[in-house]
């Protein structure tokens, strides 16, 4: 299956790629284009080989022989899709190889660091939840009583594509607007093997962690907000 965060993660491998390039590599150029393409084995009985065409590959390799060394550039419809996580800087367009007008280009400058990838996510839903108001009545009335200190746990449940997310951002939202916080995680299939997936987004909130933090940077802001949170445990 095709992680629904996918252009992001090609992103952020690709800048990845080029902040941690060994030295024998004296040049790198990355050029990242999203969408559909046609992946199989092609050639003949004696020898085939798996490949991938469509538009996005040829367009990607363009972007790549234009890009300069160390940058990552993407298209326009690549750039929307990964806006939210990765910031990044339009650049005037240019023609291109098979292009009958100039291509807008952006430069992937870095993980951005005040939101994390579910807020963001939330933060693209917009539409309402159209024919659930009887839920979504339920879903702020808990809200608010939760809001006068009586909490509780709602579940919200259905097959894909029965309207989950625009439910679940129109209660984020009022619970902001009341100066809530909210934490969240999202179990996707792409990452059912990986330990503690839900769970990381939730304590990078928890903690601050921001993406420019390196791992002893995060340790410590770990230790000493655990230890504020809970004086008494100790070093376990």
């Amino acid at each position: 299956p095709v992680a629904p965060d996918a252009p992001i993660q090609a992103v952020l491998c690709a800048l990845a790629l080029q902040s941690e390039r060994p030295s024998f590599i004296t040049k790198q150029q990355i050029g990242v284009v999203a969408g559909r393409v046609f992946a199989c084995a092609v050639g003949s009985q004696n020898r085939r080989e798996y490949t991938i065409v469509g538009s996005v590959v040829n367009l990607s390799s363009r972007l790549t022989s234009r890009c300069p060394d160390g940058d990552v550039y993407l298209d326009a419809g690549t750039a929307v899709r990964v806006q939210e996580q990765i910031a990044l800087n339009k650049l005037p367009p240019i023609q291109l190889k098979g292009k009958a007008k100039p291509v807008t280009i952006y430069r992937a400058v870095g993980e951005k660091k005040e939101k994390t990838p579910i807020k963001a996510r939330f933060s693209r839903v917009s539409r309402h939840p159209f024919g659930r108001d009887d839920e979504l009545a339920k879903l702020r009335s808990r809200n608010e009583e939760a809001l006068t200190g009586h909490g509780g746990v709602v579940a919200l449940y259905g097959p894909f594509g029965s309207g989950q997310m625009p439910l679940l951002a129109a209660a984020a939202k009022q619970w902001l607007d009341a100066n809530g916080i909210v934490y969240a995680g999202v179990c996707q299939l792409h990452l059912a093997d990986v330990s503690f997936a839900p769970w990381r987004s939730v304590w990078r909130d928890i903690f601050g962690l921001t993406a420019d933090m390196d791992t002893q940077a995060q340790e410590a802001v770990v230790q000493t907000r655990a230890q504020a949170l809970c004086p008494d445990c100790g070093e376990d």
